[in-house]
């Protein structure tokens, strides 16, 4: 009677129909209130608070060769660490207004970019988080003096824009020309 029963149950675990749209919001879910959506060419990212870190890749991986350009959108205030690792077709990101950090290694080696405008909002760019992007050329800072993570920006050769409604003290930018050694202007 037992196996009887286990059988049933699993029999009728296996018949209950699981919807489309169950299997695509699973599917879609990259932080505890945040999903995503790609189409032609643009990744959409929506929701609120922090996005996961990926060990290895991203949910969004497969389609790394199109997405040309990510947009944050909601009150995104973390990138996962390695969310974008080596995607060489992106070119533009909208970082949101909420941004607060950029994960480890998040944007490393992405080739794609050549300028990037982040928030006021924003204050950390992780561990590696944009090293090796060989064509970034323009950071742009809206806010205050960020924390630079140990090779941020390592292997990247680009100049870094603030306002001059938010001067950055001479001490913050002494520490970065001996950080950076030049390769940051």
């Amino acid at each position: 009677f037992v196996r009887a029963a286990l059988l049933l149950c699993m029999i009728l675990t296996l018949a209950v129909p699981v919807s489309a749209t169950e299997t695509e919001q699973v599917r879609n879910v990259c932080g505890e209130d945040m999903t995503w959506e790609y189409a032609d060419g643009v990744l959409t990212i929506t929701g609120s608070g922090a996005m996961d870190d990926f060990a290895e890749e991203a949910p969004w991986t497969s389609h790394k060769k199109e997405i040309k350009r990510v947009v944050l959108s909601g009150s995104i205030s973390y990138i996962g660490a390695r969310a974008f690792s080596n995607f060489d077709a992106l070119e533009t990101v909208n970082f949101g207004s909420s941004l607060y950090e950029i994960g480890t290694e998040a944007f490393k080696s992405c080739d794609g970019l050549t300028v990037i405008y982040l928030p006021a909002s924003f204050k950390v760019f992780g561990e590696s988080s944009f090293a090796s992007c060989s064509n970034l050329t323009s950071i742009h800072c809206s806010g205050g003096f960020p924390k630079f993570l140990l090779n941020c920006l390592w292997d990247t050769y680009g100049t870094i824009y603030y306002p001059a409604d938010r001067l950055w003290g001479v001490k913050y930018i002494e520490q970065m020309e001996t950080a950076f050694k030049g390769r940051i202007e």
